[in-house]
């Protein structure tokens, strides 16, 4: 974040406690509506995506759901409300509610139904953005489960080739516990790029490689502020394509959600899906057998080429870094955030 600190031209340093960002979390959602209990649980996810340190989806998307909360038709308060189950699957209706409470609680169902199956399956139709995949297979690690977590979101995607947005990039993460505490997690979506990457590029000036994406007259471009106003390309051509629609049929599909073009333009409010798969890692040796087997494959890659680097490596270092140090926030976000605590009559944390 110290690049995007230059950006702003901020010379002093505005580095709070992770425990103070989070507090400050929960304070605000629960001054735009949310039960404390939901405001907690979301806080946690704003917590666990902010020490990850990748400059996008993280508190930064705070004032964001706040507005959404406040003026755009987000439920505060919704009944999460179970409509069928069937063995180790489960189906629920997310009641319009924040993406973050929404997606928590079927990762809590999921390894609750992994208990008693050795696998789970939860998904939850009329969400909303649930911030990133990470923190939901993060929970699912330190709880000893193997969390495979999928949303969609609105189109923002073209299909290879073409030009324009047809279908979301549709996230996906999975987690495994790795010796001495670290973590192989994967977050990806299934375009070459997230919208909030491509934001930090253009903030950074940064150009972006050329088969990334086409801008709004078709043709292909290096300008990431092009590309946003444009079409982004699915990774792999038609591999991330596939993919994604993998991601619709396991989240929309089987959750009777809305799908592809009916997912809401403009941040999907109110029309995103999600779906966990739990595994649990008793039904497989335990999470240190797991954990063993997992160092053993990532050390025989990273002795095969030093340069490799096992997904969620960065984010372990920077956790442990962030959480020791504090995080380093933009004057602009203290600001917009500083006025929310004015908006919404909440005691003053910053």
């Amino acid at each position: 974040m110290i690049a995007e600190r230059a950006v702003f031209g901020i010379q002093s340093p505005m580095i709070f406690p992770i425990t103070t960002i989070t507090e400050l979390t929960a304070v605000l959602l629960g001054g735009a509506g949310l039960h404390k209990k939901d405001a907690e649980t979301a806080a946690d996810i704003f917590r666990r995506a902010t020490l990850r340190n990748v400059g996008h989806h993280d508190i930064y998307f705070l004032p964001q759901r706040l507005d959404w909360l406040t003026a755009k038709g987000v439920n505060p308060h919704p009944h999460i409300e179970l409509e069928s189950s069937h063995g180790a699957t489960e189906v629920w209706n997310g009641d319009k509610g924040l993406g973050e409470v929404c997606c928590a609680h079927i990762t809590s169902r999921a390894m609750d139904l992994a208990r008693s199956n050795g696998i789970g399956f939860a998904t939850i139709r009329n969400s909303n953005h649930f911030l990133a995949a990470s923190p939901y297979c993060e929970i699912g690690v330190e709880n000893g489960f193997l969390i495979l977590v999928f949303s969609n979101t609105d189109p923002c995607m073209s299909f290879p080739g073409g030009d324009k947005n047809v279908i979301g990039n549709n996230p996906m993460g999975f987690g495994l516990p790795r010796t001495g505490g670290g973590k192989l997690m994967l977050d990806v979506c299934m375009a070459y790029s997230s919208l909030g990457n491509l934001r930090t590029y253009a903030r950074e000036g940064k150009q972006i490689p050329g088969h990334w994406a086409k801008d709004s007259e078709g043709n292909w471009t290096t300008d990431p502020q092009a590309a946003l106003d444009g079409s982004i390309q699915p990774m792999a051509a038609h591999k991330g394509f596939g993919l994604a629609l993998l991601t619709e049929t396991l989240t929309g599909i089987l959750s009777g959600g809305h799908t592809g073009n009916r997912v809401a333009k403009g941040g999907g409010i109110n029309s995103h899906n999600q779906s966990v798969i739990a595994f649990d890692l008793g039904a497989f040796g335990g999470p240190d057998t797991i954990s063993g087997r997992v160092e053993d494959l990532t050390s025989r890659l990273k002795a095969d080429d030093g340069r490799i680097r096992i997904p969620g490596e960065h984010s372990h270092h920077e956790e442990q870094r962030l959480a020791r140090d504090g995080v380093d926030l933009h004057e602009k976000l203290i600001h917009r955030l500083r006025e929310w605590q004015e908006t919404l009559g909440v005691r003053k944390i910053i």
